[in-house]
């Protein structure tokens, strides 16, 4: 029973603060097209990569997350990909699908610029069998509970060569005034903005092992800002263990591996909040298919272990 009441306050408090409208990722640095769409066609190999999240294991009505994406490099400088997400918190679902378009140009002999667009929709739904309210059959529930398409659009910068990778993405431009969360009176709420900036470089140790530090800071008008502050730690460009701190949240333990064209990850989060006592952590699996190879790039691109599906840091 005391569960069930830290379960419904604990949603109540995610609901009042819209904090789950952007999905949490674990594994961005592996699946970067997922925080930004000006990935698309960066990639030495076209692919497609799937993601599964289970957040808080132990309160009940907690995030769980889906994610299935795609993108492929066309030519000319033009990179295209595709998205699908399926949220679901509490009595609430949020689900959505989206295309990208990127363009990519030189900046110099050894790095390249890519501009991404994503405009993309999404549908917010109430589980109305979750929800208990005071008077039984409340038609307000009952006639107020799904909203359509609502549309927005995601845009995204990266600047990336063999070494390093740095990128800033800004989520939900057009963001909608729906209140999603109002099932009586019209109350302040919308799909809130939200800013990601990320950067990581690669420190080649030797022929077998390389080191990868990266960080991710997430600026949420909606929410406190969070950083993630990563390390990498790659054997063979075929196997990698990492750790993870996200502020305020989590430590993470990260751990994957690439056979053939099949790329496995999987990562486990150590709840550092107040919510510590209530649940074991969180989970989180990622698998990418390399489909074909990539046409027309340039020689340095194709030698590229960051930015290459022929790696462990494929999409």
């Amino acid at each position: 029973m005391k569960k069930n009441i830290i379960s419904l306050l604990f949603i109540s408090f995610l609901v009042n603060l819209n904090a789950q409208q952007l999905q949490l990722n674990s594994q961005y640095m592996f699946n970067d097209f997922v925080i930004n769409p000006a990935v698309a066609g960066t990639k030495d190999a076209s692919n497609i990569s799937m993601s599964f999240r289970r957040q808080w294991v132990g309160i009940d009505g907690s995030p769980i997350s889906q994610t299935l994406s795609g993108h492929t490099y066309l030519g000319k400088g033009v990179g295209i990909g595709g998205m699908f997400f399926n949220d679901s918190y509490g009595p609430t679902r949020l689900s959505g699908v989206g295309a990208a378009i990127s363009y990519i140009f030189n900046v110099t002999k050894k790095s390249k610029i890519s501009l991404g667009l994503n405009p993309n929709f999404s549908q917010f739904v109430i589980k109305r069998d979750r929800l208990i309210t005071e008077v039984s059959g409340d038609n307000t529930i009952a006639n107020s509970t799904q909203y359509g398409l609502i549309p927005d659009l995601n845009c995204g910068l990266l600047w990336f060569s063999e070494k390093f990778n740095v990128g800033i993405t800004a989520f939900n431009l057009i963001e909608s005034k729906k209140d999603l969360y109002d099932v009586s009176n019209p109350v302040t709420g919308k799909i809130n903005r939200a800013i990601y900036a990320n950067a990581g470089y690669k420190f080649k140790v030797s022929e077998k092992f390389a080191i990868m530090p990266s960080v991710l800071y997430r600026h949420m008008f909606n929410a406190p800002s969070q950083v993630d502050a990563n390390l990498q730690f790659i054997f063979k460009d075929m196997f990698w263990i990492g750790f993870s701190y996200r502020t305020s949240d989590a430590a993470t333990a990260l751990l994957g591996v690439r056979v053939n064209r099949l790329t496995f990850g999987y990562s486990y989060d150590y709840t550092l909040s107040a919510l510590q006592k209530y649940n074991s952590g969180s989970h989180e699996l990622f698998v990418s298919l390399k489909l074909r190879d990539n046409k027309n790039k340039s020689p340095w691109q194709k030698r590229n272990r960051i930015y290459s599906a022929d790696s462990s840091f494929e999409n």
